[in-house]
Protein backbone atom coordinates (compact mmCIF):
# COMPACT_ATOMS: atom_id res chain seq x y z
CA UNK A 1 0.00 0.00 0.00
CA UNK A 2 1.52 3.33 -0.82
CA UNK A 3 2.00 6.12 1.26
CA UNK A 4 -0.71 8.59 -0.39
CA UNK A 5 -3.65 5.65 -0.04
CA UNK A 6 -2.74 5.43 3.55
CA UNK A 7 -2.80 8.86 3.85
CA UNK A 8 -5.90 9.26 2.38
CA UNK A 9 -7.59 6.58 4.25
CA UNK A 10 -6.57 8.49 7.56
CA UNK A 11 -8.03 11.58 6.49
CA UNK A 12 -11.50 9.83 5.56
CA UNK A 13 -11.51 8.27 8.78
CA UNK A 14 -10.88 11.17 10.59
CA UNK A 15 -13.57 12.96 8.28
CA UNK A 16 -16.24 10.56 9.22
CA UNK A 17 -15.34 10.71 12.90
CA UNK A 18 -16.18 14.58 12.66
CA UNK A 19 -19.13 13.76 10.29
CA UNK A 20 -20.68 11.30 12.71
CA UNK A 21 -19.83 14.19 15.80
CA UNK A 22 -21.44 16.40 13.86
CA UNK A 23 -24.47 14.88 12.82
CA UNK A 24 -25.24 13.66 16.32
CA UNK A 25 -24.29 17.23 17.71
CA UNK A 26 -27.67 18.38 15.36
CA UNK A 27 -29.79 15.71 16.11
CA UNK A 28 -29.29 15.55 19.94
CA UNK A 29 -28.88 19.48 20.55
CA UNK A 30 -32.17 20.30 17.82
CA UNK A 31 -30.26 23.17 16.10
CA UNK A 32 -29.26 23.63 12.68
CA UNK A 33 -26.74 25.54 11.34
CA UNK A 34 -27.13 29.48 12.05
CA UNK A 35 -27.99 30.33 8.40
CA UNK A 36 -31.01 31.01 7.07
CA UNK A 37 -32.85 27.92 5.54
CA UNK A 38 -32.49 29.66 1.94
CA UNK A 39 -28.56 29.64 2.46
CA UNK A 40 -28.94 26.27 3.50
CA UNK A 41 -31.13 25.32 0.78
CA UNK A 42 -28.61 27.01 -1.83
CA UNK A 43 -25.45 25.75 -0.20
CA UNK A 44 -27.03 22.36 -0.30
CA UNK A 45 -27.52 22.09 -4.02
CA UNK A 46 -24.66 23.60 -4.83
CA UNK A 47 -22.86 20.96 -3.09
CA UNK A 48 -25.13 18.38 -4.74
CA UNK A 49 -24.09 19.80 -8.19
CA UNK A 50 -20.36 19.68 -7.42
CA UNK A 51 -21.30 16.32 -5.89
CA UNK A 52 -22.56 14.82 -9.24
CA UNK A 53 -19.91 16.38 -11.24
CA UNK A 54 -17.18 14.61 -9.19
CA UNK A 55 -19.13 11.01 -9.35
CA UNK A 56 -19.48 11.68 -13.06
CA UNK A 57 -15.98 12.39 -13.56
CA UNK A 58 -15.14 8.97 -11.58
CA UNK A 59 -13.52 11.07 -8.40
CA UNK A 60 -15.64 9.30 -5.74
CA UNK A 61 -14.11 9.88 -2.72
CA UNK A 62 -14.57 14.08 -3.34
CA UNK A 63 -18.20 13.12 -4.65
CA UNK A 64 -18.98 10.93 -1.22
CA UNK A 65 -17.33 14.06 0.70
CA UNK A 66 -19.94 16.23 -1.40
CA UNK A 67 -22.63 14.09 -0.84
CA UNK A 68 -22.30 13.88 2.98
CA UNK A 69 -22.36 17.56 3.05
CA UNK A 70 -25.59 17.35 1.29
CA UNK A 71 -27.43 15.24 3.46
CA UNK A 72 -25.60 17.21 6.72
CA UNK A 73 -27.09 20.35 5.31
CA UNK A 74 -30.90 18.33 5.03
CA UNK A 75 -30.76 17.23 8.28
CA UNK A 76 -29.57 20.81 9.16
CA UNK A 77 -32.88 22.02 7.14
CA UNK A 78 -35.15 20.02 8.74
CA UNK A 79 -34.13 20.41 12.03
CA UNK A 80 -34.43 24.11 12.10
CA UNK A 81 -38.06 24.00 9.83
CA UNK A 82 -39.43 22.40 12.98
CA UNK A 83 -41.34 24.33 15.45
Amino acid sequence: MSISKIISSIFLVAYAILFINIMYSIIQTQEGFAYPIWIQILLGLSFLAVALLNFTNKRYIFGGVLASAVLMLGISIIVTSMP
